[in-house]
């Protein structure tokens, strides 16, 4: 079955910590968990991922990367490849953040198949988890889920074909 994936993130880091952060060396492999999620990292260090223009919006794919004070928000929909290209290197970063005092969640949900990944950073501790579908279905309702999939629909084309016909 073909499907997409919706990603979304929220991550505080304490501006003292961000350069620090951003410098840090993308490590999943040693993050307990990790083996639940597999893909490739695209780069050696946080700011490979998370970069001023990292930001791109295509008929079929769109990330958007953006900064509120200490507060970063990723929001996503990548095909398989993109998926697999990219979600581990992000995955990656939120669990830097732990060791820069971080917190936050990173989930991802497919659209057409009954798959979903939460990656939770706080008290310096990082809790990767591949979601069954109990906690499947509460993360579809999570208010950011809810604001990613009006993001898709708002965007038209491609993308919201995908997510209305995946329903």
């Amino acid at each position: 079955m073909r499907w997409d994936a919706a990603i979304h993130g929220r991550l505080v880091i304490p501006a003292k910590q961000r350069k620090a952060w951003l410098a840090a060396e993308l490590d999943w492999k040693s993050v307990e968990g990790s083996a639940v999620l597999k893909g490739y990292i695209s780069g050696e260090t946080v700011a490979d991922m998370i970069y001023d223009d990292a930001s791109f919006e295509e008929p079929n794919e769109f990330l958007k990367i953006s900064w509120s004070g200490d507060e970063l928000l990723l929001q996503s929909f990548q095909s398989p490849a993109g998926f697999t290209e990219n979600m581990v290197g992000f995955a990656a970063a939120w669990a830097a953040a732990a060791r820069f005092g971080g917190t936050g969640e990173l989930f991802t949900f497919a659209i057409g198949s009954r798959l979903g990944y939460r990656i939770t950073v706080a008290d310096g501790k990082v809790v990767v988890a591949k979601l069954a579908d109990d906690e499947l279905d509460k993360l579809l309702e999570h208010p950011d889920a809810v604001a990613l999939r009006e993001a898709i629909h708002k965007r038209g084309g491609p993308m919201a074909q995908k997510l209305a016909a995946a329903k």
